[in-house]
């Protein structure tokens, strides 16, 4: 990897101060990390007096509309020519939850044509060199982490609110699949200081993880049933949903969030993988494994993607029968190294 230069808090802050409009941009598709830790930054921002919007490729699943200021998020799918404006008139863009420039989809030409210093703030492994400076820990559980940790460093007496608290414990909770995985010890402090704000971690758990709809539960019900293939000989699980089954089934982004999850929640199941065609003849997959088998590897190398050792995804161009198949195809590579792991050993 190049070196990269590494934006300390004080630059940071000093880039802040010099900029007078400044956009937001979370990764496509995104879920509650990038949204949450990227209005949480937003609504700091806006206390500061700095003309900030929150600017995205696509828009963010129904589970966390409830959020402060999600209403104000700008979408380049459905009004493209705001978005661009506010790209190009930004004086420093925030680049938050992806730190490889393709993940912000179809504004990518817009914020590389732009003039203005791009930052990273980000915990996933890879980062590109093309960004100006980053703030960046693979260590931390979520960027909602780090963006706390940098209002906490970066304004020692800054009073966090409700409204940034929802933010960034949103983005704790799903990132860690409510403090499951991916965590550190001050992962929890952020979370204890984050409470003391008094938002309730039950209103938040019910919003994000028990607000299904009907289209959720049967997409459920038929996945489990009907979908769920199990290879035993490759400690290996998975679920794919067609395109066909995905009109048929009505489902709308954010219904199929963790149903890879039922992959790895089986006993000796060392990965777990979903396959969605979410347009015809495009497939996303996402990959989760346990212990130290890493399947950001397998997502970089096969599939246009990367993510964390542990959960990954990536794209394929093809049907979602396609996409299987190119996975049961180099999977046999990979059969020594899923069979012989124990499972809760790591580095």
């Amino acid at each position: 990897m190049p070196d990269l230069k590494t934006l300390t808090i004080q630059e940071l802050s000093q880039a802040i101060e010099k900029s007078r409009k400044i956009v937001i941009i979370p990764h496509k598709n995104p879920d509650g990390d990038a949204i949450g830790s990227s209005l949480g930054l937003c609504h700091y921002l806006h206390d500061k007096q700095k003309d900030c919007h929150v600017v995205v490729n696509d828009s963010a699943p129904y589970f966390i509309d409830f959020l402060p200021k999600f209403d104000q998020i700008k979408v380049f799918e459905s009004d493209q020519s705001t978005c661009i404006d506010l790209v190009k008139n930004a004086d420093l863009i925030i680049c938050t939850d992806y730190s490889q420039l393709h993940r912000c989809g179809d504004l990518q030409p817009y914020v590389e044509a732009s003039p203005a210093p791009k930052a990273v703030i980000d915990h996933h492994p890879g980062p590109d060199p093309n960004f100006d400076f980053y703030f960046h820990t693979i260590a931390a559980s979520s960027t909602s982490e780090l963006v706390y940790l940098y209002i906490h460093d970066a304004d020692p007496g800054y009073l966090f609110n409700k409204d940034i608290a929802s933010c960034l414990y949103t983005g704790l909770l799903t990132d860690t699949g409510s403090f499951r995985h991916a965590l550190r010890s001050e992962t929890f402090m952020v979370a204890a200081e984050l409470l003391k704000t008094g938002i309730s971690y039950e209103f938040l758990v019910s919003k994000i993880f028990d607000s299904n709809t009907p289209q959720r539960l049967k997409l459920v019900g038929y996945a489990l049933n009907e979908k769920l293939m199990i290879l035993n000989d490759y400690r290996t699980a998975y679920i794919s949903i067609s395109f066909e089954e995905s009109e048929k089934l009505g489902l709308k982004k954010g219904d199929t969030e963790g149903l890879v999850n039922y992959c790895l929640s089986i006993n000796d199941i060392v990965m777990g993988v979903f396959f969605h065609e979410r347009e015809k003849g495009k497939t996303k997959i996402s990959l989760r494994s346990k212990g130290n088998f890493a399947v950001n590897s397998i997502s970089q190398q096969y599939f246009g993607g990367g993510g964390h050792k542990n959960a990954a995804g990536g794209e394929f161009t093809g049907s979602a029968q396609e996409t299987i198949n190119k996975f049961l195809e180099i999977l046999p590579q990979y059969k020594d190294q899923l069979s012989s792991l124990e499972i809760g050993q790591r580095d």
